[in-house]
């Protein structure tokens, strides 16, 4: 006899994930469209480097974000954190 294997009653979950390497988030055309996309895709979980985030444009952002956040940036062109 055959037994064919039953789908599990919960399946495992899903994580929509969005890694981006986002220069240019200071000038406003650019952040218009990379928020326009990422609220497009509706992901659960944005990764966002390369930032270089004006202090006076962070503000800005945290706003349209609007969710959960955590923010390491700076506004020299060292490398690192």
């Amino acid at each position: 006899s055959s037994t064919s294997a039953s789908p599990p009653k919960n399946p495992p979950s899903t994580l929509k994930l969005i890694s981006a390497n986002a220069r240019g988030l200071n000038n406003l055309e650019r952040r218009d469209i990379f928020f326009s996309e990422i609220f497009n895709l509706q992901p659960d979980l944005v990764l966002v480097q390369e930032q270089k985030i004006k202090n006076e444009n962070l503000n800005m952002i945290l706003n349209k974000w609007k969710g959960p956040s955590f923010w390491s940036s700076t506004e020299s062109s060292q490398r690192g954190v």
